[in-house]
């Protein structure tokens, strides 16, 4: 699954450039829409974000494209591998800005994993 966002100036730290903190927001987001997207009537949550690989600066006005691809799929838990690229709407060449992978685990109405469906 892939999704887009662009970078604007309350995303951004004190030297101009994307906050960590907001990257892995969106990673952490974006994750569970592709759990959700995938099996739907399941409830995820996020129970490890893996290193976080910051490779580049993200500047104002960036459009990032996240890519979550499903790597794992246990009893109760699913791993996304997120790649984030960003881009200038000016340029045409699009750079890896950031990885890591993420594990959600389906939660049962008692909170306690539950196998995933489907």
């Amino acid at each position: 699954m892939q999704t887009f966002t662009v970078v604007m100036q309350e995303h951004l730290n004190q030297r101009g450039f994307l906050f960590g903190g907001v990257m892995l927001s969106w990673v952490d987001e974006y994750a569970w829409m592709a759990a959700a997207w995938e099996h739907p009537g399941c409830d995820f949550v996020t129970v490890s974000v893996d290193k976080a690989t910051f490779k580049h600066a993200v500047k104002n006005g960036s459009i990032l494209r996240f890519e979550m691809k499903k790597t794992n799929t246990g009893k109760s838990s699913i791993t996304y591998e997120v790649e984030v690229y960003a881009r200038s709407p000016k340029e045409i060449e699009q750079l890896m800005v950031f990885s890591t992978s993420v594990v959600l685990v389906r939660l049962g109405e008692d909170g306690s994993p539950i196998p995933i469906e489907g």
